[in-house]
């Protein structure tokens, strides 16, 4: 398992925070903490020598698409397109904060190459017992 934890929101209580788990008999190599508390990448390696690059991201609640969002998509496109210039499957996945279609307008997936999985239904119910789809993987 690898971490990046949550830091100080700003109200004072812990904001963010983000792991990538596996068995243990799958191996985790060259973690990389790609936006503090926001966004993390390792490899996994697979059997017979294979690896993917696997990355979660947990995106600031209530800002949208804003500079913060925007930043976290900057640093995991770097990433993702150093993973696959070394030669590795990318998949990307978390509470993105955001609906797959403002990630679809910024031009992000095209951007590095990467295509929607998002569920048809509704993954996070909120108070009010409806919320949208959080973010392509």
């Amino acid at each position: 398992a690898v971490f990046a934890p949550a830091l100080l929101g700003p109200a004072g209580g812990p904001s963010g925070g983000v792991a990538i788990l596996t068995r243990r008999q799958v191996g985790l190599s060259r973690p990389t903490v790609l936006v503090p508390g926001r966004a993390l990448g390792a490899m996994v390696e697979l059997q017979r020598g294979a690896a993917v690059a696997v990355a979660t991201v947990y995106g600031h609640s209530g800002s949208g698409l804003g500079p913060d969002n925007r930043a976290i998509l900057s640093r995991l496109g770097d990433w993702w397109q150093e993973a696959r210039e070394a030669g590795a499957e990318v998949l990307v996945g978390g509470d993105w904060n955001l609906p797959p279609t403002a990630v679809r307008q910024a031009g992000w997936l095209e951007a590095v190459g990467g295509r929607e999985l998002a569920p048809p239904n509704p993954t996070c119910r909120g108070p009010s017992g409806r919320a949208g789809i959080r973010g392509p993987a």
